[in-house]
């Protein structure tokens, strides 16, 4: 299980992160549910103990899914009522030093969906010229990825250095034009 770790940052609003969670937390299951980039997805769950805020955050598959599938049978569909469908649950935690691990699900809520939703019902602060509030995550990143990041990028040709050179085409070596094998 892969986890990643994100500084949360909320500008133009009156909330805090923790107001927003308990808020949610009152709200009916329905009434959390939102569609963001085109995906309905909402706060299943929230425990707040010690400044520490423990989520699951599902979003509903509807569109495909997988199959029941058993030793010796075909492959056969789910029967899903109207409006129903799969879960995919992703594992998150806030902490009130403004930090959030969320767990990496490749088919489940990503964490910039994690924000756009949360965003989504911090209050506009009045005295700003925002409408809207933003809640906003930045990466943290580990002394020693980061140490490894700068000593690859040392490793690589000059121009890859470089971020105001675009290669247009690639260096010699580093791509096939041809596969091997008989032509046709």
């Amino acid at each position: 299980m892969k986890i990643h770790f994100y500084r949360t940052d909320v500008a133009d609003s009156v909330d805090e992160v923790g107001d927003v969670l308990m808020r949610l937390k009152a709200m009916s299951l329905e009434d959390r549910e939102c569609i963001v980039n085109g995906k309905t997805m909402f706060l299943e769950r929230c425990h707040a103990r010690k400044g520490l805020h423990e989520m699951e955050f599902t979003q509903r598959r509807t569109h495909n899914g997988p199959g029941y599938s058993r030793q010796g049978h075909e492959t056969r569909d789910f029967d899903l009522e109207e409006n129903a469908g799969f879960g995919e649950q992703t594992a998150a935690g806030w902490s009130s030093q403004n930090y959030l691990a969320a767990q990496y699900n490749h088919y489940g809520v990503r964490p910039s969906a994690i924000a756009v939703y949360l965003g989504r019902f911090f209050r506009p602060d009045p005295s700003s010229d925002r409408p809207i509030p933003l809640f906003s995550l930045t990466p943290e990143i580990d002394s020693g990825v980061y140490t490894k990041f700068v000593n690859s990028r040392k490793k690589q040709p000059a121009e890859a250095q470089r971020p105001d050179v675009h290669r247009s085409r690639p260096v010699p070596g580093t791509h096939r034009d041809s596969v091997a094998g008989p032509a046709r």
